[in-house]
């Protein structure tokens, strides 16, 4: 069972029903009880960086439980989006601290001329080396965000977005994933990124 850590931050409906068009059971939820039997972890995101840390440390207790089965225990985890940028130390966005689960910091979206922000849309990924999540270049998926970890200031990306800069859209390490698009908005590419993280 998948388990979307219910944190009043992203569209975990939208999230839930795509597993199940898959056949695959998830379920959106607080409960430590659901966590702990879950085999899979998502954590999905599109509110500004502090008010995502808030929401998740809102239940302390199933902040330390998530913390213990994904770097403890190693079950694959997936943030989307803000629950991407969480992983990493910290961001612009905000002064909280990230989970830190890997290395790097999130930025605004530098100024380009005719590339409004935020980046929102359809955009091309540049499948960068192995990954687990993606098999074929070049995909489309869809993003909305301001922020973002520059390639250049993180070298554990296995996909890229171009947006006046090189910008993170995937990252693997071990049992830890995320995306900085919308697998839910990205029609059959993000159903079939879903898919594979299921079978992580």
């Amino acid at each position: 069972m998948i388990a979307i850590i219910d944190s009043d931050i992203g569209n975990t409906r939208a999230v839930e029903n795509l597993f199940w068009s898959l056949g695959l059971e998830a379920r959106s939820t607080r409960s430590c009880e659901v966590l702990e039997a879950a085999s899979h972890l998502v954590l999905c995101g599109v509110a500004k960086f502090d008010a995502a840390m808030r929401s998740l440390h809102r239940i302390p207790e199933v902040t330390s439980l998530v913390r213990e089965r994904v770097l403890v225990e190693g079950i694959p985890f997936l943030g989307i989006c803000s629950g991407m940028q969480v992983l990493f130390s910290s961001s612009e966005e905000g002064t909280e601290p990230g989970l830190g689960w890997l290395k790097g910091h999130v930025s605004a979206l530098n100024p380009h001329p005719n590339l409004p922000v935020p980046h929102m849309g359809w955009n091309t990924v540049r499948v960068l080396g192995p990954s687990k999540l993606v098999e074929e270049d070049n995909q489309e998926y869809y993003f909305c965000h301001s922020y973002a970890v520059q390639l250049s200031a993180y070298d554990g990306a296995t996909a890229a977005v171009d947006y006046g800069d090189s910008l993170v859209a995937i990252v693997e390490e071990a049992n830890i994933f995320g995306v900085q698009f919308h697998p839910e908005k990205s029609l059959s590419a993000g159903k079939k990124l879903l898919e594979s993280f299921a079978r992580a």
